[in-house]
């Protein structure tokens, strides 16, 4: 069994969102998203396009993966992890499937390009990111530090 709370190491303060592998509740992780950051007091909307994107391409590659390679015995094959720690958030996103790379810091895909803008336009959002592998599970960790309440970026 795959046990990703395990390996993102989620705390208590912290939220985590299992999420299962469909487009249609980005929405709503948009949503919890928010909630959490107002309750630390974070007025700082960059996170919610930063964990939109990084949801969307897990979604994608547990979606168009391998169902046998993606097998996680009833546990979610997402799961999204955010916390507050001092003057700095961190959200982390594991999901199960194939391995990918994060691109280089300069690299966009052409204009006529559907997709690929995401990962690029999240490494210039955040203070730094980083992914690794750890049995069949890709981890993005992500963090930037928070600016002061009511401060709006």
């Amino acid at each position: 069994m795959v046990d990703l709370e395990h390996l993102i190491g989620s705390n208590e303060d912290g939220l985590v969102l299992p999420i299962e592998p469909v487009r249609g509740h980005l929405g709503v992780i948009r949503g919890e998203v928010r909630r959490f950051l107002d309750d630390h007091g974070i007025d700082d909307e960059t996170w919610l396009l930063v964990a939109n994107e990084l949801v969307a391409n897990a979604v994608d590659v547990v979606a168009g993966a391998d169902p046998d390679r993606c097998a996680t015995d009833g546990e979610p094959a997402i799961l999204l992890s955010l916390a507050v720690d001092g003057d700095r958030v961190a959200l982390t996103v594991a999901n199960v499937g194939p391995a990918f790379e994060l691109p280089d810091q300069s690299s966009m895909p052409p204009a006529t390009s559907a997709r690929g803008r995401g990962l690029p336009l999240v490494r210039a959002l955040v203070d730094g990111i980083r992914l690794h592998r750890v049995e069949g599970i890709s981890i993005v960790t992500c963090w930037r530090a928070h600016p002061a309440v009511g401060r709006r970026t």
